[in-house]
């Protein structure tokens, strides 16, 4: 609050009772423009639920400055030292009290305004100022519990978006899980099968730490080459051909079988990441395609929406011509 202008017309005009009129003066100023539209869209919002309790404050507020405005309107020689402390009294002090006492929040608009016509726009010395202080605390109390209210009204209106995001970060966080420990499977698979070679039909031997699919197709293809040149011998003797070409038929599957057979055990542990990879990518999709083609249906819930999907772990992401075009149909309803 503001420091107290000290009259020096003459030793009356600097008693207590003068500041308080300065004080009061001081007040009337206090609310600009925007608090008074403030006030009176307030008058058109606050519902009759409070009316006992913020009528209460009110007319509190409203005695306090009357008072003032009374004393203000007393002639200089009616204010004498003798006068002066039943004067406070009477007509500033007993209201003082009352604030001072009020301990609760503002229950609407208009009574945390009505506090605050009490806080001085200019608040050096504020702290020290008891009834200031008060009011101010009585006021904010008021707005915190607005902000509150206003917070989980917000967050219910969005929770269904709220939840897609919750789940859609959920699946997101187990895939990344799932990519570290399908490349670890990758690496340990690799690392079983370090130096190691599987020898093939002719004396061919292969590389398997290149895995068994590359193994099984190395295989298949020298037998194909074999099956190709033996083409030539149908013409000279079919009868040959055909036992040559059943030998190398039966090769191929009994390679095959024996390729599978030197790998199975590594093969199942790196089919179970991979499998398990394959199921939370497509629950991380789905998850993803909910909020992209969740329908907002206030500016609020576009606003999350749009700043999730910006969010660093989805960057580029979104870019899927599928998830851009589930993105674009959400637009459209």
């Amino acid at each position: 609050m503001a420091q107290l202008k000290h009259s020096t017309q003459s030793g009356a005009q600097g008693t207590a009772i003068l500041d308080h009129l300065d004080i009061a003066r001081s007040f009337a100023t206090m609310i600009d423009a925007n608090l008074e539209a403030a006030e009176r869209a307030s008058d058109q919002s606050d519902s009759g639920n409070h009316r006992s309790e913020r009528d209460e404050l009110e007319d509190i507020v409203s005695q306090y400055f009357e008072g003032h405005d009374y004393l203000n309107s007393l002639p200089i020689e009616a204010v004498t030292t003798e006068t002066e402390p039943a004067l406070v009294e009477e007509h500033v002090e007993v209201h003082v009290k009352k604030l001072l006492s009020r301990k609760a929040a503002a229950v609407s608009k208009r009574s945390a305004l009505a506090a605050l016509r009490i806080v001085h726009h200019d608040m050096d010395g504020f702290a020290g100022n008891p009834l200031s202080a008060a009011m101010f605390a009585v006021a904010m109390a008021f707005y915190e519990a607005e902000e509150g209210r206003n917070d989980k009204s917000t967050t219910g209106a969005n929770q269904p978006l709220l939840a897609l995001i919750d789940a859609h970060r959920k699946t997101h966080s187990e895939f990344l899980i799932a990519i570290d420990e399908k490349e670890a499977a990758e690496q340990a698979f690799r690392e079983v099968f370090k130096g190691k070679l599987y020898k093939g039909p002719f004396a061919t031997s292969y590389e398997m730490t290149y895995g068994m699919e590359w193994v099984q197709e190395q295989v298949s293809t020298e037998i194909s080459w074999y099956r190709e040149k033996m083409k030539m011998l149908a013409g000279m003797d079919q009868s040959a051909h055909d036992v040559a070409l059943a030998a190398l038929t039966l090769g191929e599957e009994r390679h095959l079988a024996a390729i599978a057979e030197v790998f199975a055990d590594e093969k199942a542990k790196i089919d179970l990441a991979e499998e398990h990879y394959d199921r939370l990518g497509d629950a991380e999709c789905d998850s993803l395609l909910a909020i992209l083609d969740y329908q907002c249906a206030t500016i609020e819930e576009v606003r999350l929406k749009g700043e999730y999907l910006s969010s660093d772990h989805l960057r580029g992401a979104i870019f899927d011509p599928g998830y851009v075009d589930a993105l674009i149909q959400s637009m459209k309803a």
